[in-house]
C-alpha cells in the first residue's frame, strides 16, 4: 500500500509541476535567430484563417490556445489526484483513477515521442512510469 500511495503522490506532484513549466514556456515570446525564423514567426502569428461566424485566428492563436489547454488540463488533472489520495484511502475508486493516469499518461507519452524533444517528453514520462508502478503495485480487495 505505502508504494501505491508513494508512486500515485509522486506522479501527481510531477503533473502539478508540469503546469506552471508549460503556461511559462506558453507564454515566452520567441525570439527569431535570423531571418528565415522572422519571417516564419511573422506568418505563424499574423497569418490569419477566417474560420466562419467572425472568428479570425492564426496558426500562432492555435498553438498558444493548445498551449494554455494542455497546461489547464494538466493542473486540473493533478488537482483531481491531489484531492482523491487524500480523501479516498485505498478505495477502489483511487486505483480506478489511478488506471486512467496511467492511460492518459501514456497517451501524452506516445505524443511525445512522436512531436515533442526531451523535457515534455519527460514530464509525460516520468508521471506515467509513476502512476503505472502506482497501479501494479495497488492493493487487491475482494
Amino acid at each position: 500500500m505505502r508504494a501505491f500511495r508513494t508512486l500515485f503522490y509522486t506522479g501527481t506532484v510531477i503533473q502539478l509541476i508540469t503546469a506552471p513549466v508549460h503556461l511559462l514556456g506558453t507564454l515566452r515570446k520567441p525570439v527569431p535567430a535570423n531571418d528565415q525564423e522572422r519571417m516564419l514567426l511573422d506568418l505563424l502569428y499574423n497569418y490569419k484563417f477566417h474560420l466562419g461566424a467572425g472568428f479570425v485566428r492564426s496558426m500562432g492563436d492555435f498553438l498558444t490556445g493548445f498551449s494554455l489547454l494542455y497546461s489547464v488540463f494538466i493542473l486540473i488533472l493533478g488537482l483531481i489526484n491531489l484531492l482523491t489520495i487524500r480523501q479516498a484511502g485505498d478505495s477502489r475508486f483511487l486505483r480506478s483513477l489511478c488506471w486512467l493516469n496511467v492511460l492518459c499518461m501514456a497517451a501524452c507519452t506516445g505524443i511525445g515521442f512522436a512531436f515533442f524533444f526531451l523535457p515534455p517528453l519527460l514530464f509525460s514520462l516520468v508521471p506515467f512510469v509513476a502512476f503505472l508502478g502506482a497501479a501494479l503495485t495497488a492493493p487487491r480487495q475482494a
